[in-house]
């Protein structure tokens, strides 16, 4: 493992500022991954680059939004932010003929990329820390290699549930504001993320743009929030009646509104650290679920892969304690009796 300083020198080297003029940045579209582009794009024009900023929706596995515009743009240099080696991959091949040399500023697990043309450069937080890469967010990567607004770093912290981790870095920020107003404005962008896509970029450029974050929370969006956070009470209410529950393995399964199962999943295990909770919900003909299980007995990530093992049209993937999958609903009773073989083999050793 290097320290910080070698890995910035190394990124520094690869990214040769001197020498390029346009930069993209293709950030995942939750909490973590809008406010690491926040920064990193308030790092290049700091230094006179051009930069476009594009938003993967990693649920859908989706980026025929911005095919064309990056090819219309052609940066000279492109940058990942939390997003792992598999949505990178997609993303290459979809992008191939104009994508040049690459950077992945990421805290997921991932495998190696492979049969790519590009000079590229992955970072994960082990790297240079030995902190579990799922505590790391990319918001914070990207704040300690590039610097940068510290409470937008903080927003991405809290929202990809790293806050105990970072605790005093939480407090340095919270000098002209508390904690609880930073928590707030934090759930204001979940709503945005969870349940109002099309207005993600609005909430980008009012991030980059504001140095008080209090006024997000006089701010429309803060609007937004409260009948979210009223659809996410009404939600854990229903755990107990709508929950399917499996003791014996110490697992939750629970069926959500489109848009809900990440920050559902996250609410729920947060109160309930010995449980594996798995919440879904059916979009179309597919299933996107989240799991969840915060004691690190389960390792959500090999979990969720193994309960679509042979599936068609399937992805899966994510963190230890967290992690997400992707099928086609054809798969749903064998996707729940993966899930609890997964377990009980698991539980039959102990």
């Amino acid at each position: 493992m290097q320290n910080i300083k070698l890995v910035k020198k190394k990124l520094f080297d690869f990214l040769d500022l001197d020498n390029i003029k346009k930069v993209a940045i293709i950030s995942d579209n939750d909490e973590d991954g809008l406010t690491a582009a926040v920064n990193g794009k308030l790092f290049f024009e700091s230094n006179g680059k051009e930069v476009m900023v594009f938003f993967y929706d990693h649920s859908n596995r989706n980026s025929e939004s911005f095919v064309k515009p990056f090819n219309l743009f052609k940066p000279d240099k492109t940058l990942f932010f939390d997003l792992n080696e598999n949505f990178v991959f997609d993303i290459v091949q979809d992008i191939n003929n104009v994508i040049t040399d690459f950077v992945v500023i990421d805290h997921h697990q991932g495998t190696e990329l492979v049969n790519i043309s590009q000079n590229y450069l992955v970072i994960k937080p082990n790297d240079f820390s030995n902190i579990e890469s799922s505590k790391y967010p990319a918001s914070k990567m990207v704040f300690d290699l590039f610097g940068g607004k510290k409470w937008v770093a903080g927003i991405g912290v809290i929202g990809d549930f790293s806050f105990n981790q970072w605790d005093n870095f939480i407090n340095d920020i919270c000098n002209n504001f508390s904690k609880k107003e930073l928590f707030e404005i934090t759930e204001i962008c979940s709503c945005i993320v969870s349940m109002h896509e099309k207005k993600i970029k609005e909430l980008f450029d009012f991030l980059c743009k504001i140095n008080n974050p209090k006024k997000i929370l006089k701010s429309d969006f803060a609007k937004l929030n409260k009948n979210f956070q009223n659809l996410l009470n009404h939600e854990i209410k229903n755990l107990e009646k709508k929950g399917e529950f499996f003791d014996y393995v110490d697992l939750i399964f629970f069926e959500t509104k489109p848009r809900l199962p990440s920050k559902l999943s996250t609410l729920f295990s947060s109160k309930n650290h010995k449980k594996t909770f798995i919440v879904y919900c059916f979009e179309k003909n597919f299933v996107k679920c989240s799991f969840r299980r915060q004691d690190f007995n389960v390792n959500c990530d090999e979990l969720a892969k193994f309960s679509i093992n042979g599936f068609d049209d399937s992805s899966a993937g994510g963190h230890f304690p967290a992690s997400a999958a992707r099928f086609p609903k054809k798969h749903f009773n064998k996707f729940k009796k993966n899930v609890i073989k997964y377990l009980e083999k698991k539980y039959s050793k102990k």
